[in-house]
């Protein structure tokens, strides 16, 4: 397993894909690298990280039509 130093506050993910844009799975601890891909880690305080764990704030619903 890839030795990978944490600083407090960064919390360990898992992405869509290498551009990193989005997060799709989230870790209490270290992941195999051999095992799962796109892994890495980002500040409670990243944006990434609010639409993780609030996705109504990013999802846009179309507006109700009045029939």
């Amino acid at each position: 397993m890839a030795d990978i130093l944490y600083e407090l506050g960064d919390i360990l993910f898992q992405f869509f894909d290498e551009a990193e844009s989005r997060i799709v799975s989230e870790f209490s601890s270290r992941q195999d690298p051999d095992v799962l891909q796109n892994l890495g880690q980002v500040d409670y305080k990243d944006e990434r990280h609010a639409e993780f764990i609030n996705p109504q704030k990013s999802m846009s619903l179309p507006a109700l039509s009045k029939s």
